[in-house]
C-alpha cells in the first residue's frame, strides 16, 4: 500500500471512531498540515466558517461545550469538556447556511463569533483563543426553545405568550450568571419580546420598552418605545404609568429639564 493510500485510509477510519470519541489526537495531528488561514481574527472566521478542514484543524481537545437544561425550578446552564464537538454546530456557520435559515452571524473582536435569529430563538456563541493561529476553545448554546417546551409544554399554542416567557428567561439568566455573555442574553430578551408585541402581547411591549429604557439591552428609537408604551398602556396599567413619564422625559430621567409634552 501506497504512503498516499495508507493516509487516506487513515482519515477514513478515524473519522468514524470519531463520531465515537476516539481516535481525536491522531486526527489532529493529521489536520495539523493545515496552515493557519489568518492571524486576522476577521479573516480567520471567514476561513473557518466555510471549510470544515479548518474546522477540524484548529478545535481545541477538550473543548468546552455550554447549553441550558431545564430542571424542576428553572433552567439551568450545565458545560462540560468535549473531545469532539457536534459537528452540526459548525455547519450553521457557512454563509450559505446562515441565509438559508435566516440567523446572522457576527464577529465580535477580539475573540467572539454570535450566532442569532431576530426573534430571539437561537443564540450561540463560539469563543476562540489565539496561541500560534486561533482555536475554537469555548462553544455556548442559549436556545431556550428546549428549556421552554419543558417548562412550558402549553406554550407551542401562543406564539406571544411563548415569546414573552422566553425573554423573560433570557433577562433571567443574565441576571443569574457572571458571564461575559449576559450582554448578549439581554438582546436576545430584547428581541424576544419585541416578537411577543408584534405577536400582539402587550405585556411583551411593555418588557421590550422597559428593558431598552433600562440600558441592559440596546436603546430602541424613541419613536419605536413610544410605538411599545402606547401598545401596552391600553391593558396594562404600569405602562400607562411609564407612557405619562416618557412623554415628559423620553427616557432621560439623570438630565433636570422641562417636561417635553406636558399636554399629554
Amino acid at each position: 500500500m501506497t504512503k498516499n493510500n495508507r493516509v487516506r485510509q487513515f482519515k477514513l477510519q478515524c473519522l468514524v471512531l470519531l463520531a465515537f470519541g476516539f481516535c481525536s489526537d491522531a486526527f489532529a495531528s493529521q489536520s495539523s498540515t493545515v496552515q493557519c488561514p489568518s492571524d486576522n481574527f476577521a479573516d480567520f472566521v471567514k476561513e473557518f466558517s466555510s471549510k470544515p478542514e479548518v474546522q477540524q484543524a484548529f478545535i481545541a481537545s477538550p473543548v468546552i461545550e455550554q447549553k441550558v437544561v431545564s430542571t424542576e425550578s428553572k433552567p439551568r446552564v450545565v458545560e462540560r469538556k468535549s473531545r469532539v464537538l457536534d459537528p452540526q454546530l459548525l455547519v450553521m456557520l457557512a454563509p450559505a447556511n446562515i441565509a438559508k435559515s435566516g440567523l446572522s452571524m457576527q464577529v465580535q473582536l477580539p475573540n467572539n463569533v454570535i450566532v442569532r435569529d431576530s426573534n430571539g430563538e437561537v443564540l450561540k456563541i463560539f469563543t476562540f483563543k489565539h496561541n500560534d493561529c486561533w482555536i475554537l476553545s469555548r462553544a455556548e448554546d442559549w436556545s431556550l426553545e428546549s428549556a421552554l417546551d419543558a417548562q412550558y409544554p402549553k406554550l407551542k399554542a401562543s406564539p406571544a405568550e411563548r415569546a414573552l416567557k422566553r425573554g423573560a428567561m433570557y433577562n433571567q439568566l443574565a441576571i443569574d450568571i457572571e458571564s461575559s455573555s449576559s450582554s448578549q442574553l439581554y438582546i436576545s430578551a430584547l428581541n424576544s419580546y419585541l416578537h411577543g408585541a408584534d405577536q400582539g402581547s402587550a405585556e411583551a411591549a411593555f418588557a421590550a420598552a422597559g428593558i431598552s429604557l433600562s440600558g441592559q439591552a440596546p436603546r430602541l428609537e424613541n419613536a419605536k418605545i413610544l410605538q411599545l408604551l402606547e401598545s401596552a398602556a391600553k391593558s396594562v396599567p404600569e405602562a400607562g404609568i411609564a407612557l405619562a413619564e416618557f412623554y415628559c422625559d423620553e427616557g432621560n430621567y439623570e438630565e433636570k429639564r422641562a417636561c417635553v409634552s406636558p399636554e399629554k
